[in-house]
């Protein structure tokens, strides 16, 4: 599991990395599409119980949103922020595989989540403090612009932008209805400026958040299946279901990518990133084959959770690629994370 959440990491800086994250996800399909094309020559349709197509027609839908909401809240916001709430699963999915898949959680493995949960809400509430992300500032830097000359276009920009105000703000008051509009304005500037709740890119890692608990859940069902039914094929189970879950999240996500990213820019991306997306599709498929495997016998609560110590992975990838700087308490919500899994992972459950 901690190769598989390493692996996970790797791949989500990847995605991050490149300048079309959604483009980047859409050349990850290529693939894995080439690759699902082959399965009939090993695997027959009959050979997988008919609950299963239903299972990948319902986990297509969650892993295709999770493609889309991943893309948007790693091209928004920090890796260090977006990335532990977007695998803050454990917080949710004990409340839904209990009731449905008749799983349990001892007291360890309680303490172990809430812990989890916890290192989760300080990360989240270092994020939405204020002050621009750390990964725009280190752009900034990387692009070394002169400063002297933005300092003097900024400059120039603001001295015609007073005069602009200047002009319009005498128009306004000669007029009665002017003077009222200007009132208000003067007002609305002069108001306290309300912090955002969310740090850029939140809202989308929630987002993802939801999606990779339903296909959690879904895939657990799948995998409990296929492991109860007779295997002759000399594919694994997991590798079969890992192409079919991807293809039908591939379908789900096309459509919601092509509407922001034109075929053409995708194109252009492939002459530069389709090795750097082929190499990433082969660390997913490594990533979450080691997940479905484990996820026949061991509970997906457990499971899940264990697969946690990805944030502290992405927490380092964020400072050395990146240039964030996390605070301390984002940093003591990374180590409660990993001190939580490790409860998690020294429990018992059925």
């Amino acid at each position: 599991m901690l190769l598989s959440a390493l692996l996970h990491a790797a791949w989500s800086a990847s995605i991050k990395g490149s300048r079309s994250p959604l483009g980047f996800n859409v050349l990850q399909l290529v693939p894995t599409f080439a690759a699902a094309c082959l399965l009939p020559l090993w695997v027959s349709a009959a050979a997988i119980p008919r609950a299963v197509w239903t299972i990948v027609a319902a986990t297509g839908l969650c892993h295709g949103l999770y493609f889309y909401c991943l893309s948007r809240c790693l091209e928004l916001g920090e890796l260090s922020v977006v990335y532990p709430i977007a695998r803050a699963a454990p917080a949710f999915l004990p409340l839904v595989a209990i009731p449905l898949l008749g799983e349990s959680i001892d007291l360890r493995g309680g303490l172990g989540l809430a812990i989890v949960v916890a290192g989760m809400i300080a990360i989240q509430i270092d994020g939405t403090r204020g002050g621009l992300p750390q990964t725009k500032l280190a752009a900034t830097n990387e692009a070394e612009a002169p400063v002297s000359r933005v300092a003097s276009r900024g400059r120039a920009a603001r001295s015609m932008r007073l005069a602009v105000e200047s002009w319009s703000s005498q128009l306004m008051r000669s007029t009665e209805l002017g003077s009222r509009v200007a009132s208000r304005r003067r007002a609305a500037r002069e108001a306290p400026k309300a912090p955002s709740s969310l740090a850029p890119g939140t809202a989308y890692a929630f987002a993802t958040l939801a999606a990779s608990v339903g296909y959690s859940l879904c895939d657990k069902a799948a995998m409990a299946r296929l492991g109860a039914t007779a295997w002759s094929a000399a594919i694994p189970q997991a590798v079969v279901y890992y192409l079919l879950l991807s293809v039908a999240g591939g379908i789900v996500f096309a459509p919601f990518a092509l509407r922001r990213v034109p075929p053409r820019e995708i194109v252009a991306l492939g002459r530069r990133e389709l090795r750097s997306a082929a190499l990433a599709a082969l660390v997913s498929f490594a990533s979450y084959g080691l997940i479905l495997q484990a996820l026949r016998t061991a509970p997906v609560s457990y499971v899940v959770a264990t697969r946690q110590t990805s944030v502290l992975f992405a927490l380092a990838i964020g400072v050395v690629r990146w240039r964030e700087q996390p605070s301390q308490l984002r940093v003591l919500g990374a180590l409660a994370t990993a001190a939580g899994v490790a409860l998690v992972a020294g429990s018992g459950g059925s």
